[in-house]
Formats: C-alpha cells, sequence, structure tokens
C-alpha cells in the first residue's frame, strides 16, 4: 500500500511545485490501524507510542537502509515523512473477542459487553482528530476551502481510494472542487435572481423593469462573491462572474444599446408579450365604447368632428392605461387601421348626408304638394259651398220671382175683374157719375203703373237669375282650371320624384 501511495501521489505535471508548496496544501497523515492486540516496542524493545514504532522501525529502517533512493519503498517513505502537513497514528484494539458480539456490535443490546478499552481508546482517537483539525488550505496560493468544497474534495477522494489502484491528484480534484463551487454559486445566484425577478408584473414598462433587473443583478453578484469569496484566483473569478453576467444579460455593441440574451431577454419578450396583448386589448375596447356606436349609428346629424373627437378621447385614455414597450407600436397600428377605415366612414357618411338632402327637398315638395291639395280641396269645398249657396238663393230669388208674378197676377185678376165688375155696374146703372168714371180712369192708370212697375221688377229678376247662372259657370270654370293646375303640378312633382329615386 505505502509503496502505491507513493507511486501515486502526484501534482499537475504542467505546475512545478516545490515540496513545501505540495506540503502546504497536502492534508495531516493519521494512520489508524484497528484490532491490534499486541502492544508496539521500539528498537531497545521497549513498549512505545504507535507513531513511534511507525517512525523508527517501518520508516526510519527504509530511509536510513541501504535501499536504493530509486525504489518505491525508499519514496513511499520519503512521501510520508517530508510532504504531508503532519504525521500521526494511532492503535484501537478490537471491539471483544467474542464473535457474537462482533456481528451483532450495533445493536444497543450488546453495548456493555463492548470492550471498555476500545470504546475510550475510540474516544481519545476522536479527540485527537478534532484537535488536528483546521481550516483546509486550498490548491491555489493564499485559499481555503469552505465545508462544501471539503465534502466534494473528500468524495473524490475516497472514489479514487475505493478503485483499484486509485489515489486522486491533489491538483485536479482542486479544479474539480472549484469548478463545482462555481457551478452551485452560480446556480444559486441564478435562482435568486430569478426570485428576484419573480415579482415582475407584466406587463411594465421597460425601463422599471431594467430597474428591477440592475437591482437583481448586484444582489446576484453579491450572493456570487459570497460563495466563491475563499478562491484567491482572480481571474478565475472575473471569468466565472463574467459568464454569471452574460447568461443575465448580454447587450449588443451598437451606440444604442439593447440587450440581446441572457435572461434578461426573455423577460423583456415576455413584458412585450403581454403587453402587446393588454395594449391591443385596450383600444379594441376603447374604439367599442367610443367610436363603435358612433359608426354603428351614422346620421345626417353626426359630422367628421363627432369621429375626430371620439378618436381623440380614445388616445388619451389609451396612453393613460397603455403599459410596457408594445403602447406605441399597437397604437400605430390602430391609427393605421383607422385611416384606412375613414374613408368608408366620410364616403358612408355623405351618402347619408346627400341622401338626407333629397329627402328633405322631397318631403318640402310633398308638403308643398300636400299644401296645395289642402287649398285646392279647401277651395272647392268653398265653390261647393258658394254655389249651393247661391243655387239656395237662386232658388229662393226664382221662388220669389214665382210667388210675385202670382201674387200679381192674382191681384191684376182681381183688380180687372173688379174692375169689369164696377164698369159693368157702371154700365147698367148708368147712374155713376162723370167724376166717378174720371176715378176710375184714374185708378186704371194707377193699376197700369204698378203693372208696368212689376213687370220691370220681374224682368230685373230675371236678369239676376241669368247673372246668378254666369257667375255659377265662371267657378265651375275656375275650378276646372284649378283642377288642371294641380293635376299638372302632381305630374312634375313625380317627375321629379322618380329622377331623386
Amino acid at each position: 500500500f505505502i509503496a502505491n501511495l507513493a507511486k501515486s501521489i502526484r501534482s499537475n505535471s504542467h505546475k512545478n511545485l516545490s515540496r513545501e508548496d505540495v506540503k502546504q496544501i497536502a492534508p495531516s497523515f493519521f494512520w489508524l490501524l484497528r484490532d491490534v492486540l499486541l502492544e508496539p516496542t521500539d528498537h531497545k524493545g521497549r513498549p512505545c507510542h504507535f507513531r513511534d514504532y511507525l517512525l523508527e522501525k517501518v520508516l526510519g529502517e527504509c530511509i536510513d537502509s541501504d535501499w536504493d533512493t530509486d525504489s518505491i519503498q525508499y519514496k513511499a517513505s520519503t512521501c510520508l515523512l517530508k510532504f504531508f502537513t503532519s504525521f500521526d497514528a494511532e492503535i484501537i484494539p478490537p471491539p471483544s473477542t467474542s464473535p457474537h458480539v462482533m456481528k451483532n456490535i450495533e445493536d444497543p443490546r450488546y453495548k456493555d459487553e463492548i470492550s471498555p478499552d476500545f470504546t475510550q481508546q475510540v474516544e481519545y482517537v476522536r479527540t485527537k482528530i478534532f484537535e488536528k483539525c483546521e481550516p483546509k488550505r486550498g490548491y491555489a496560493p493564499g485559499s481555503l476551502v469552505n465545508g462544501m468544497q471539503l465534502a466534494g474534495m473528500l468524495q473524490m477522494y475516497v472514489d479514487a481510494l475505493n478503485s483499484p489502484e486509485g489515489i486522486p491528484e491533489v491538483a485536479s480534484a482542486w479544479d474539480q472542487v472549484m469548478k463545482n463551487t462555481y457551478h452551485i454559486a452560480t446556480t444559486k445566484a441564478t435562482e435568486l435572481y430569478k426570485s428576484k425577478m419573480s415579482v415582475l408584473t407584466f406587463p411594465m414598462e421597460d425601463g422599471d423593469l431594467k430597474r428591477i433587473h440592475s437591482e437583481a443583478t448586484e444582489e446576484t453578484t453579491e450572493c456570487f462573491q459570497k460563495l466563491t469569496r475563499l478562491d484567491s484566483d482572480g481571474d478565475a473569478f472575473e471569468e466565472h462572474l463574467s459568464q454569471l453576467s452574460v447568461s443575465l444579460s448580454t447587450n449588443s455593441d451598437s451606440e444604442v444599446s439593447e440587450c440581446t440574451g441572457g435572461l434578461l431577454l426573455s423577460y423583456l419578450q415576455q413584458n412585450k408579450t403581454a403587453s402587446k396583448k393588454q395594449c391591443q386589448s385596450l383600444v379594441h375596447d376603447l374604439k367599442r365604447s367610443h367610436l363603435t356606436p358612433i359608426i354603428e349609428n351614422l346620421s345626417p346629424e353626426i359630422e367628421m368632428k363627432d369621429i375626430a373627437d371620439a378618436i381623440t378621447k380614445i388616445e388619451t385614455e389609451y396612453y393613460q392605461n397603455a403599459k410596457g414597450p408594445a403602447k406605441n407600436t399597437v397604437y400605430d397600428d390602430f391609427v393605421k387601421n383607422l385611416e384606412e377605415e375613414r374613408h368608408q366612414y366620410e364616403a358612408q357618411l355623405k351618402m347619408i348626408k346627400s341622401y338626407d338632402a333629397d329627402l328633405k327637398i322631397r318631403n318640402d315638395e310633398l308638403q308643398q304638394q300636400r299644401l296645395l291639395h289642402q287649398q285646392q280641396v279647401e277651395m272647392n269645398n268653398n265653390l261647393q259651398l258658394n254655389i249651393q249657396e247661391q243655387s239656395v238663393k237662386v232658388k229662393t230669388l226664382t221662388q220669389q220671382i214665382v210667388d210675385t208674378e202670382n201674387r200679381m197676377k192674382e191681384e191684376l185678376e182681381k183688380k180687372e175683374k173688379e174692375h169689369q165688375n164696377q164698369i159693368a155696374s157702371l154700365k147698367q146703372t148708368n147712374k155713376e157719375s162723370a167724376k166717378h168714371i174720371a176715378d176710375l180712369q184714374q185708378s186704371n192708370t194707377w193699376l197700369t203703373e204698378k203693372s208696368e212697375k212689376a213687370n220691370q221688377r220681374l224682368i230685373r229678376l230675371e236678369k239676376d237669375k241669368i247673372d246668378l247662372e254666369t257667375e255659377k259657370r265662371s267657378v265651375e270654370e275656375a275650378f276646372l282650371a284649378l283642377d288642371g293646375k294641380y293635376k299638372t303640378l302632381e305630374k312634375k312633382m313625380n317627375k321629379r320624384w322618380c329622377s331623386i329615386m
């Protein structure tokens, strides 16, 4: 074993380390022999400590003998004494001489049957080992090994010792330990960064996100430094710290530095995606709230100014509530699409206003037509009423004339009969005087005059009747002329309405 140990203990071939350098990083050599029954003695046969026994009778003889200095035995002895920080050895007696107790040594029931010398020596060796404990020096000059690194090195030492002819290389073990140390430090620092960034609520402004990133990066760097502070290799530290920084954020070399990689880029992309989604939803809701009701209810009373005011409200409320880096891009796209729709809105509004203007003209003409028709109906009614009144008046006058004629005829017949009777009476009696005859003649003259007046009045009544009939014909002719004008106007209005439609 000692020969194999000497053959295997080595450092990296590319580093020329002196014996003292190796001794600084080498552990203390503690040789523990178990189940020892014999008492060790020195060269004079006197009882001695096992360490002295090894130094004098085993290693001393190898060094002081005439062995070849190139032999494996000589090199092993030299390594044990000169390349380890210290050398010590102890022995432990067997726990018991009973095979049954040895087989069940872990059973608490056999605790009292274990040899007191064994228990006492184990406690002594344990105390001695702890007294020799001190901070483990690292392979790099001036570095120390922490508990995690020491556990890693011990695991590699154990694995190497348990493999055939395997004893670990100090340099390779240290390199692997530091590699694991930096890996663990990088992993924990990255986890710390992610936990700090987990407070992000997307969407948010890129400036706020980068500020939180800067704070998280600062704490991450401090965590990385604490986990690797025992390494005195500044170049290795800077290299791994640079790799950690790159994994967190990579910026372009352009004048306007932009993030092009690392975890920050993924957060920026998530924020951009969330911002785009939130802004698109916001502008859609604002359009539906302010613009869509106007577009869906276009009417002649709506002006393009109303649409422009709605767009201004959308823009104001949008920038009050939009978040994240996508708000300008989303609104620019909205404005671009809105500009294309605006021409459609203008064309629709223009068509509606033109139709409304034509409809107003048509309504005015229909109103005028209804008014003329109403006037014509009223005129017809008035004419009919006038004709009826005139007819009644003519009938009344005619009846009056007839009655007057009849009455005059009756009076004349009566007067004439009376006159004849009087004349007959005068003729029969011949007794009437000339005066009475003269009176009768005078009375006859009066009656003649009355008869002539009655005839003149009758003539006037006939003339009034003719005038009334002439006036009636004039009114009917005027009514017919007015009805012709109405029909002509109605034809013109129908032609114009057909041209509008």
